[in-house]
């Protein structure tokens, strides 16, 4: 599991992304939500592209969340890896996390993420 904080009170459990057939699974799981509204999810193809917006979802009381994106593949033509952005919307500001499907490396993404919290 992933953990970080949220700046209006609720908790952020997990964020991962898994490459399987036809796209890639976005999982994301908040411990409570007061104070969250809405949900981002956004990818960006190469390290200097820009994210496009995939979609948003409204945050209704639900522990989990999900979303698979079927028009990419885990790996940018460009040879690196898709990076997918969760923004978090809460009634006191935002908050993003990055995470990217071809990571195996568990240590490696639970810093990166603790890195942002403090961005």
């Amino acid at each position: 599991m992933l953990f970080s904080g949220l700046a209006s009170g609720a908790t952020l459990l997990l964020f991962r992304t898994q490459a399987l057939p036809g796209g890639v699974q976005l999982e994301w799981a908040a411990a409570n939500e007061p104070g969250i509204v809405s949900y981002g999810v956004d990818r960006q193809d190469g390290p200097n592209d820009e994210f496009d917006h995939l979609t948003s979802l409204t945050a209704c009381a639900q522990s989990r969340y999900s979303y698979f994106d079927r028009d990419t593949r885990p790996v940018a033509a460009s040879g690196g890896a898709v990076t997918y952005r969760l923004t978090v919307h809460t009634t006191s500001g935002t908050r993003s996390y990055l995470s990217s499907p071809t990571t195996d490396d568990l240590l490696g993404r639970s810093w990166d993420l603790i890195k942002q919290m403090f961005r």
